[in-house]
């Protein structure tokens, strides 16, 4: 089984076979350190997607050649954005070569992502840089540890014009609420606000695509506002505002945690950045619309697989009352495994997450917001 990403562990690595480089860990982290120190900052000018560390001693790779033939490498890795990979060889590859990747996902197994070579460059000695880009972007949360910051910022440059959706500010001051309208002036998210937990529920419920919560807002109630809102099933971002350390204005005991954190002073850039991150144009693919293209053999599925869930989440409304652990987990399972067929693959992410909350704990009560939040998704899925 894959072992989880992160960057700076030695524990968390993938795997301690040979890479093609011949490196072994505490080498491949001191050149990795070296390379990081000398890259400029004019280097990320043009970047559209932020690079997150991801340092994993061996990952296979596995390119298909110009002739046809296919070959499978073990690389060492060295940083991951939403959009591709970098990666260190002891050879040139061609650009635009077709390649597959297998990397580690955070809930401990492999995923394997198509890609192409998109450049590769001499380093050092017989060491290449070779970067690769998916075909479609992936979540970084789905492979870095505590990603979902990282997820929200894997956007480098934002297009102030292209941001548009609802964004409900709850529990926010006079001041808070101007700051935020003003940062959002070039864009067309439109900004709502709630003072109450009543107020911000039925508004949400109304078709919010996105929550800014005041931390202290959040953690004046027990259970937490986050809390109430997941248990009662919404499952839109939430962004948390904190003033500053975050570990201690985010409420440390709470299961439930945003989907990402600012701190004041907020700044455009900053809070446009996640915005972006957090209101993608594809955020609902996986999760309550399928990934599937257009011409896969498996959309015609997708509808009975829609259908089934909705039935699922009733059931599982059933277990919460009836208090039926082994019950809930069954389903959880049942959706987990199906969901990725028909290209619901963050929905499973749900199920396999709200599973292993009744498993640890064997009450449906600890698990609640998961169970919640993963009722919710199902009713929303479509065809």
């Amino acid at each position: 089984m894959a072992s989880q990403a992160n960057s700076r562990n030695p524990q968390n690595e993938i795997s301690q076979q040979s890479n093609s480089i011949r490196l072994d860990l505490g080498k491949l982290q001191k050149l990795l350190d070296l390379l990081d120190a000398k890259e400029q900052p004019a280097s990320q000018a043009n970047r559209q997607f932020v690079r997150w560390p991801f340092r994993h001693v061996c990952v296979p790779l596995t390119i298909t050649h110009q002739a046809g033939s296919r070959s499978t490498i073990g690389v060492a890795c060295r940083n991951i954005s939403c959009g591709g990979l970098s990666v260190l060889h002891n050879a040139y590859v061609y650009p635009n070569s077709q390649c597959d990747i297998s990397l580690p996902h955070c809930m401990g197994y492999n995923v394997e992502i198509p890609g192409k070579i998109a450049r590769c460059s001499h380093l050092t000695g017989v060491i290449h840089e070779v970067g690769i880009k998916f075909k479609e972007p992936i979540r970084i949360s789905d492979f870095v540890i505590n990603g979902s910051q990282a997820d929200a910022l894997s956007i480098e440059k934002v297009d102030s014009t292209q941001l548009r959706g609802s964004l409900l500010f709850i529990g926010a001051t006079e001041l808070d609420q101007q700051i935020v309208r003003h940062h959002l002036r070039d864009t067309s998210v439109r900004v709502q606000h709630a003072a109450n937990y009543e107020d911000a529920l039925k508004k949400a419920n109304a078709g919010a695509d996105m929550i800014i919560l005041d931390s202290e807002f959040d953690a004046s109630s027990n259970p937490t506002v986050l809390e109430r809102l997941r248990t009662d099933g919404v499952i839109v971002p939430v962004l948390s505002v904190v003033s500053g350390v975050a570990s201690v204005n985010v409420k440390g005991g709470s299961a439930v945690k945003p989907d990402a954190v600012i701190n004041r002073p907020i700044t455009e850039r900053t809070l446009q950045q996640l915005i972006a991150g957090l209101l993608k144009p594809d955020g609902c693919k996986g999760l309550t619309a399928s990934s599937l293209p257009p011409n896969h053999p498996s959309l015609c599925l997708v509808k009975s697989f829609t259908d089934e869930v909705k039935r699922q989440a009733e059931q599982l409304e059933k277990t919460i009352t009836e208090k039926s652990t082994e019950r809930s987990i069954l389903l959880c399972r049942q959706i987990g495994g199906v969901a990725p067929v028909v290209g619901f693959e963050a929905l499973a992410d749900l199920a396999r997450r709200a599973e292993t909350a009744i498993a640890s704990s064997m009450s449906v009560d600890e698990a609640l917001p998961d169970l919640r939040r993963l009722i919710a998704a199902c009713r929303k899925t479509r065809g």
